[in-house]
């Protein structure tokens, strides 16, 4: 007798719990619940919430040498916590300058330990009293306390789990499902939510419009939870810790490079919000990523002997040596908030190794540009809400300044049209909140004037780029003379005249630099 060929079915992904228990295909997914086997039976139509194995991205327990670990004090061992990837949750490290009451968890090995926030500090300490002694993981290449980095607990921030415990239930992850609907939900932005924008009305934002639409159509920018950490493996953490990332310099060169930072890189590229920046530096909560791509940046500004003393040859050997930390961390997608993303990538292209290194700063401009358009901050219509808007037009602005300028330099199409844009240009109203009085040594005293003259900057930034679109297009016609004497005229609108001799060295030399970028650009037709 011939074999039958009977049809098959494709196995449903989700079932209720009814047709999981039967083991019958269930119809949830196609629609909605109730399914068609719960509506003929008559029966509530649940969910089946998934399991998944346990979780990856945690290090193995080391146990001391002849150590044998009970198992019943292994099943009391609380969660710790996940490897942190935002502002508000990231690697601990030592600011006892600025935090007088971190409390630390467990002394590393070397001199300079980590701090924790006092959670964190709870954390480990339950973890490593529910278990035998365990080493302290030290980051870095060697162990000696002479090593320029600080050791990282690894143990109190890499998440570990009960190993008899095969299945936990997990609540569902954030995805791009919960964000849209989250987004119809209007959420306000907090500390543990993230930018979210669909897009503009051609592309699916319509989709909102069709489910909601008595919604305000300002602004298509929503705040989302924060998406869920991809499991970073065993051997990815030891890799990071191999590459130097929970390394950090010595507390005084630290020091240094942030006040070097915001004295000669901030004022010109305003895309850190200063008090927000120092509080959660000075607790521990800043993310590693932003702290590299910062100290890199500033490594230029900061005196040559301050690198000697610290085992460094020169800036450049430490600019280099913070860059490849910052790159590692980037490609190892240690951070999910694409805002932080934009900022640390921004700062990133601010390091140039050759001629033909291939991540240069148009490079990684380029992927700040993108991240921008994903979270719309291209987009800003409405007026400032909750403290981010001021931010963001500043972020942007800068993007824009740095895109003009490279593309004048290198002889490059520009990626930024303002024709597709609407955030306004930033004003006044945009400028930073004052620093608290315990972080003002940071930043210059003439950091209000020298925001005046970064808007001067935009400005003529602005018409730079209306120069590269009329004259540096392949197919586009020759500028007429009234064109070129326009801009011109504009550009010497705003020009900046010698200042007395009593500037401040670091007011001086962004005026010298203002006045180069405005001569330059006066000389862009000939």
């Amino acid at each position: 007798m011939p074999p039958s060929h009977g049809r098959s079915y494709k196995r449903a992904h989700v079932a209720c719990k009814a047709c999981n228990s039967r083991k019958v295909r269930c119809t949830i997914t196609l629609s909605g619940p109730p399914c068609a086997n719960c509506a003929v039976d008559n029966i509530p139509c649940e969910m089946k919430t998934r399991k998944r194995r346990r979780n990856t991205d945690i290090l193995p327990a080391i146990s001391d040498p002849g150590t044998q670990e009970n198992p019943m004090s292994l099943e009391q061992t609380p969660p710790a916590t996940r490897l942190c990837t935002s502002q508000s949750e990231s690697p601990h490290w030592d600011t006892s300058g600025l935090a007088k009451d971190c409390e630390p968890s467990r002394w590393g090995p070397m001199t300079d330990a980590v701090h924790l926030s006092p959670d964190h500090s709870q954390q480990a300490h339950n973890a490593s009293s529910a278990t035998s002694s365990r080493d302290t993981i030290v980051v870095g290449h060697n162990t000696d306390e002479s090593d320029i980095g600080v050791a990282f607990d690894a143990e109190a921030d890499v998440p570990r789990q009960n190993d008899h415990q095969d299945e936990v239930e997990t609540p569902p992850i954030a995805n791009a499902t919960s964000a849209w609907a989250e987004t119809l939900e209007e959420h306000e932005s907090d500390g543990n939510r993230v930018p979210f924008y669909p897009g503009d009305r051609r592309g699916p934002a319509f989709v909102i419009d069709i489910c909601k639409p008595q919604r305000s159509t300002d602004s298509n920018h929503s705040f989302v939870a924060m998406p869920s950490l991809e499991s970073l493996q065993p051997e990815e953490i030891e890799y990071l810790r191999w590459k130097g990332c929970f390394s950090l310099p010595p507390h005084p060169l630290q020091e240094a490079l942030i006040k070097a930072y915001f004295h000669h890189a901030h004022s010109f590229e305003p895309v850190l919000d200063p008090q927000d920046f120092f509080c959660a530096y000075s607790k521990g909560q800043l993310s590693l990523l932003l702290l590299w791509s910062v100290f890199m940046c500033a490594a230029t500004f900061v005196e040559d002997s301050l690198f000697f003393v610290n085992l460094f040859e020169s800036p450049l050997t430490f600019k280099r040596h913070a860059f490849q930390r910052a790159k590692t961390l980037y490609d190892a997608d240690y951070e999910k908030n694409k805002v932080t993303l934009i900022q640390s990538v921004f700062l990133m292209g601010h390091f140039y190794a050759d001629a033909e290194d291939r991540l240069g700063p148009w490079h990684w401009n380029g992927i700040a540009i993108s991240l921008s358009h994903t979270i719309g901050i291209h987009m800003l219509t409405s007026p400032a809400r909750n403290g981010i808007r001021p931010l963001w037009r500043r972020i942007w602005w800068c993007i824009y300044y740095r895109e003009v300028w490279l593309s004048m330099g290198q002889g490059r199409p520009m990626r930024i049209s303002l024709d597709h844009c609407s955030t306004p240009m930033p004003g006044l109203y945009d400028t930073s909140p004052n620093c608290s009085p315990e972080y003002q040594h940071y930043a210059p005293e003439e950091l209000g004037i020298l925001f005046g003259i970064w808007l001067k900057l935009i400005e003529v930034t602005r018409i730079m780029g209306r120069i590269l679109s009329l004259n540096y297009t392949i197919k586009g016609a020759r500028p007429s003379r009234a064109i070129i004497e326009r801009d011109e005229n504009e550009i010497r609108a705003n020009w900046i005249h010698d200042g007395n001799n009593d500037q401040s060295p670091v007011l001086a030399s962004h005026v010298y630099q203002y006045r180069l970028h405005t001569q330059y650009g006066s000389e862009a037709y000939r």
